[in-house]
């Protein structure tokens, strides 16, 4: 098999595994309710951490923010 396609196919199972997880974990949060419907969905929310494996001196705690990153932040972004 071309390495090339291996590596892709890899991939796409690694992709597919995922979202057949999160597929999961979705269906338990929603307590067994459809999720696609009318009345909203209530879901937690999302915290995000960062390990960092470098070579430079970092402290050992600090808060990163991910809008810190944006091209054009704005003032009041609108979360939707």
């Amino acid at each position: 098999m071309d390495k090339t396609k291996e590596t892709g196919n890899q991939v796409y199972r690694s992709y597919q595994d995922r979202l057949f997880r999160e597929k999961k974990e979705l269906r338990s949060w929603s307590g067994g309710r459809r999720i696609y419907g009318r009345q909203l969905v209530k879901i937690p929310t999302p915290r995000f951490f960062v390990f960092y494996n470098g070579r430079d001196m970092q402290p050992e705690r600090q808060v990163l923010k991910l809008s810190d990153a944006f091209m054009n932040p704005e003032e009041d972004p609108h979360w939707s």
